[in-house]
């Protein structure tokens, strides 16, 4: 038996996004033909913690979990 959760391939509530935010992100993805999402990411820190960004994708890859929100 494995310690570690299982995986999940779809998130509801670990990540929120504001009104304001959804409709510049669907303006976004609707101006690029070859973007189908965003990538929000965590990336190892050194002594000033964990850093945070994100990035446009055309597709998900293995280990994403989707967040799906009006469309």
């Amino acid at each position: 038996m494995s310690a570690l959760p299982e995986y999940k391939t779809t998130i509801t509530d670990e990540v929120t996004v504001m009104p304001a935010a959804h409709e510049k992100l669907v303006e976004l993805l609707k101006s690029e033909e070859d973007i189908n999402g965003v990538r929000i990411f965590v990336s190892g820190g050194g002594c000033g913690g964990m850093t945070y960004g994100m990035t446009f994708s055309e597709a998900p890859g293995a280990h994403d979990a989707i967040l799906e929100q009006n469309g």
